[in-house]
């Protein structure tokens, strides 16, 4: 969704993270997307803007009995609860701790979700003409939550979906 109503303290202001300046330079068009750039392990993702509302540091997790491996615990942030999600438990790729790593809050539909993820970067903006098709040699569990991959200069960035990222895998696709 892109969003020329924001510009770039607002958008530093909602994400907390730096903004490009080429995006600070864009030209408005239709069929752009901003993204907000994490990693894990090397790789690099995208995660819509529309879903992502504050980057924080993991202090005290809750773990919860019985919920999917993915889900870590529970996090409070400043008297809200959220649902920890681990991209990297999602991705399929070895755990790592949790403690003191970084968390994007999203909101999905009525819930808010922390996503753990080794670092935050920068929202970036993705054109429609940028976008490849969807590849046959991406490993199932990265294809179902890949939303769409941008080439990015001489990389690629997978967006992520949002709702099959942070929800268990028969609601995701029930959504």
């Amino acid at each position: 969704m892109n969003r020329p109503d924001m510009n770039r303290p607002e958008l530093q202001r909602r994400t907390g993270a730096p903004v490009s300046s080429a995006l600070a330079q864009r030209t408005d068009s239709v069929s752009a997307l901003l993204v907000f750039v994490v990693t894990i392990n090397g790789e690099t993702f995208g995660l819509p803007i529309e879903h992502v509302r504050t980057v924080f540091r993991v202090t005290d997790v809750t773990p919860v009995p019985l919920a999917p491996p993915y889900v870590v615990g529970l996090i409070n942030l400043r008297g809200k609860i959220l649902t920890a999600v681990s991209l990297r438990q999602r991705l399929g790729l070895p755990t790592d701790t949790v403690n003191n790593a970084f968390a994007v809050c999203l909101k999905y539909e009525d819930e808010d979700f922390a996503l753990i993820v080794d670092t935050v970067r920068d929202v970036v903006e993705v054109r429609e003409a940028d976008r490849l098709p969807a590849s046959p040699h991406i490993a199932d569990a990265r294809a179902q939550l890949t939303l769409s991959i941008y080439r990015q200069g001489e990389t690629l960035l997978p967006v992520l979906d949002i709702a099959k990222t942070v929800l268990a895998s028969t609601a995701a696709q029930a959504a």
